[in-house]
């Protein structure tokens, strides 16, 4: 099989919501390969990650004619959608958001590639959320119980793609990846939060923190998005992109302390639980490494290590 250098090499590669922490990590490694880079963002945006050109386009994935104007430009050969509505709230808003954002926005983008004779793969992020409370691990057999409107609108883009496969042979994978980590994430998810908090010497309020949760460190993440067009035998499918390892959000937050040489700032106990919070959750890795040669190759202990000098040297 070609190196990644070589497969890449002059592709046309398209990236929707690519200002995203995983889209900035995306954009890194997609530039070692290819100058043929564009992305789709609602309105352009300065672009840190790389220095090579990337060709810009303001579109909002809503406006079917803005879209098609974008991938008649671009004409890509390879597409990751990655945009989309990510509010985890419960609230009836998060259903319009996520129905119009997420589910119309990605059937504008199917409908699009549909005819573009040079589009060889299209990766589409779901998420592990979309299984809810079925037990663990999480396979990709499982009927879906989606606990948010979110992980609700990413369950019907994982269907919507699966049948444009079917119907329409759309060269279309959806990786559902667990909680993804790293450099760069913002202050809004609970590693970063809870670093930042540690780093002021502020103390950490957080729930009892016996809820089970599978990390994923950005590298493996883009490794895997990176393998779907490499691994033609993916189209068509769905798979899971973790650990494969549960660990308890206290036992993290607990060594994060340790790692930090901190004492004394996590306070458990003091924030209740979410509503339909999912008390155990992790996936069944088999499927892609048997389909896509993948498995995670950084540990928790090397990507909390990394993430903690990324956050505490700036």
């Amino acid at each position: 099989m070609k190196s990644e250098g070589e497969f890449f090499r002059d592709r046309s590669i398209l990236i929707t919501g690519a200002s995203g922490f995983i889209g900035q990590h995306l954009l890194k490694e997609f530039k070692k390969y290819t100058t043929s880079l564009a992305v789709i963002q609602r309105n352009k945006i300065p672009i840190e990650a790389v220095d090579l050109p990337i060709r810009q386009f303001a579109c909002d994935i809503g406006n079917r004619r803005d879209l098609h104007s974008c991938l008649t430009q671009c004409d890509p050969e390879i597409i990751v959608h990655l945009a989309g509505y990510k509010e985890r709230n419960t609230n009836l808003l998060g259903f319009s958001e996520g129905l119009n954002t997420n589910v119309m926005g990605s059937l504008n983008i199917f409908s699009e590639a549909l005819d573009k004779e040079h589009l060889e793969s299209m990766v589409v992020l779901g998420t592990a959320e979309e299984y809810g409370n079925n037990p663990c691990p999480y396979l990709e057999t499982m009927r879906e119980s989606p606990v948010s409107p979110y992980s609700f609108s990413k369950t019907c883009i994982s269907h919507m793609a699966l049948l444009f496969n079917s119907l329409y042979q759309l060269p279309i994978t959806v990786l559902r990846p667990t909680l993804a980590y790293g450099p760069g994430q913002e202050n809004d998810m609970f590693l970063p939060s809870l670093i930042s908090s540690l780093h002021r010497n502020r103390a950490f309020r957080m729930t009892t923190g016996e809820q089970t949760r599978d990390f994923l460190y950005i590298d493996d993440l883009i490794d895997a998005i990176l393998r779907v067009p490499r691994y033609p035998g993916s189209r068509g499918h769905i798979i899971n992109i973790g650990s494969g390892m549960p660990v308890k959000i206290i036992d993290i937050a607990y060594l994060v302390e340790k790692l930090m040489k901190k004492k004394n700032l996590i306070h458990s106990g003091q924030v209740p639980y979410r509503d339909n919070e999912i008390m155990k959750y992790c996936v069944d890795i088999g499927k892609a490494v048997t389909v896509l040669h993948w498995k995670p190759r950084v540990s928790l202990h090397a990507g909390l290590t990394k993430t903690i000098h990324s956050i505490t040297k700036s």
